[in-house]
């Protein structure tokens, strides 16, 4: 019997992806508490990261992965001081074809891609699993040669998202639930 397959079934794990994007000008990203999960994968580049009401700044770099399981407010950017949107507007604005975070006219060897996300589950179901997810997980690429498959999946996951193609929402969707679980 497997516990954890049994687990995520109860829990109707579902997940998005958000967009991968290049960002090649100064940029930033608020993002408020939520009610479901979301996490940020660092596909190229580096850049920065607090999480509200801590003091220390977290350093992420090319590969990291950062999930916030229970939805916690933070900010992201690719220097502690670049000046923040709303994340919600970002999201908004990447979708509809607008990356305000990207200049055509600027050097592409300087660049920073971004892939992020949400899970969702079914917080109505008091779950112990649920209620003892930690509010914040940082997977360090440097730190991690053992998961050189998961750095494998996110290589996948990023082709698809910045490559669509007939169905690739839903296999960028599924990839993402294997990169959560």
């Amino acid at each position: 019997m497997d516990a954890l397959a049994d687990i995520l079934k109860t829990v109707r794990l579902h997940t998005s992806t958000y967009f991968c994007s290049d960002f090649n000008t100064h940029w930033g990203m608020n993002i408020p508490n939520r009610d479901s999960g979301l996490f940020h994968i660092i596909v190229e580049g580096e850049c920065w990261l607090k999480i509200q009401n801590k003091d220390e700044l977290i350093h992420m770099s090319e590969g990291d992965i950062v999930a916030f399981p229970t939805g916690g407010a933070h900010w992201i950017s690719d220097k502690p001081d670049s000046a923040k949107q709303a994340g919600q507007d970002v999201v908004e604005q990447i979708i509809s074809g607008t990356n305000p975070f990207f200049d055509p006219h600027k050097d592409m060897s300087i660049k920073q891609t971004l892939l992020c996300g949400a899970f969702d589950y079914d917080s109505s179901i008091a779950h112990p699993f649920l209620r003892d997810l930690p509010c914040f997980i940082h997977i360090r690429a440097d730190e991690s040669p053992e998961l050189e498959w998961l750095r494998e999946l996110v290589s996948v996951l990023s082709r698809e998202s910045k490559q669509p193609s007939p169905g690739s929402s839903v296999i960028v969707d599924r990839l993402t639930e294997v990169l959560f679980i």
